[in-house]
């Protein structure tokens, strides 16, 4: 295995974990952490799909991906409504690669646009909806858990860095139904684990600043 991998492994688990299981109660310093997940996957996955080359298979690739992840990450964290976007979008692209994925259709300018499709009417949907607490809890545990799952696949050599260009559900899904399993029961433990710990703690979705976060 190595070093990048290795790196980019341990980052995975280490950003995943603790938005699954503490993403909207210390949302100000994880979800911007999550941003730069997104945006990394958004311009390595861009720049793949632009020029043909394999998934962070080359150094254009990892430094567009981090040049968008911090620009994300920097604007999550000054507003946090781009941090609700870029996670909702984020979680269902993911799932539309995972979808294309399932169904035999793996990388590709069909799968990049599916995704982008997707990922689109997520995050038409979370505006729609105005960001109930029960949706940012759900978004928040799948995105967290599909990213640290990926990142314990890719640790474990179970999959290469290019498996992940899809998301890390479609990832999942490729090491095997058992793996898109464990990574549905760390979302789900993710969310009644966030759900218990913020009983008393509710962010005013009705505003569009960081200053925002109340405690009801």
């Amino acid at each position: 295995m190595d070093i990048q991998t290795l790196l980019l492994g341990i980052l995975a688990i280490a950003i995943g974990a603790a938005v699954c299981f503490a993403g909207y109660k210390f949302f100000l310093f994880l979800l911007p952490l999550f941003g730069f997940v997104a945006g990394f996957w958004i311009g390595s996955a861009a720049i793949t799909e632009l020029f043909g080359s394999g998934f962070l298979s080359e150094v254009t690739g990892w430094v567009v991906g981090v040049v968008c992840g911090v620009i994300l990450a920097i604007g999550s964290y000054f507003f946090w409504y781009i941090a609700i976007v870029a996670l909702a979008g984020a979680v269902g692209a993911w799932l539309g690669g995972a979808v294309m994925s399932a169904i035999g259709f793996d990388g590709g300018l069909l799968n990049f646009l599916v995704e982008l499709a997707i990922g689109v009417v997520f995050v038409v949907v979370a505006i729609a909806l105005r960001f109930p607490k029960w949706a940012v809890l759900g978004l928040t545990a799948l995105g967290g858990a599909g990213t640290a799952v990926s990142g314990l696949l890719l640790i474990l050599g179970t999959i290469p860095i290019a498996a992940i260009q899809d998301g890390p559900f479609a990832a999942a899904w490729s090491a095997g139904p058992v793996w898109a399993l464990i990574t549905l029961v760390v979302a789900v433990a993710g969310f009644f684990a966030q759900d218990r710990s913020t009983k008393d703690f509710e962010i005013d979705m009705t505003r569009y600043r960081d200053s925002s976060m109340v405690a009801s």
